[in-house]
């Protein structure tokens, strides 16, 4: 990955340096709070076994705080739409298959769909995302930089990993 990640507990309320974390200029108060789920294997095939909330409040700024939004808006829309290219081309293909292979087949065709996005953001990460668990949130930074300072910042935590 293109990214610098600090895992911290997820009970600990983290502390963020004074810019912004994508032009890394002063934000003057300005922030960005965005969330995920935890993830769990049982998750992709039952939406009652998303784990808990986590949220995030850091500091960004009104440009970078678009450019952000317009990232994790587009890969939804990348994803629904290469999915839905997917079934109108190649279900009329799969739906005379016998059952098994032809299940197989349609999971391996939305892989395909997904790893487009899945590549774009590995490469091009966002200046600032999170993931979470159920013991820890990773915080991803774009910028070495902000992730050695927001490591200095929250020295303080029961733990810290840095990758």
């Amino acid at each position: 990955m293109l990214s610098t990640d600090v895992d911290l507990p997820r009970d600990y309320v983290a502390k963020f340096p004074d810019h912004c974390v994508g032009c890394r200029e002063e934000t003057f108060r300005e922030t960005y709070r965005i969330s995920t789920r935890d993830f769990r294997l049982g998750s992709i095939l039952f939406w009652w076994m998303l784990g808990s909330k986590a949220v995030v409040e850091f500091p960004c700024c009104q440009t970078c705080k678009f450019k952000m939004r317009m990232q994790r808006f587009g890969s939804a829309i990348a994803t629904l739409f290469l999915a839905i290219i997917a079934i109108y081309f190649f279900f009329p293909i799969l739906k005379d298959w016998e059952r098994p292979l032809g299940r197989i087949m349609m999971l391996v065709m939305g892989l395909v769909c997904v790893s487009p996005v899945v590549i774009f953001q590995v490469f091009f990460p966002p200046a600032f995302d999170i993931t979470s668990s159920k013991k820890s949130i990773s915080y991803e930074f774009k910028h070495e930089e902000d992730a050695i300072a927001f490591s200095e910042l929250n020295e303080d935590a029961e733990w810290m990993t840095i990758s």
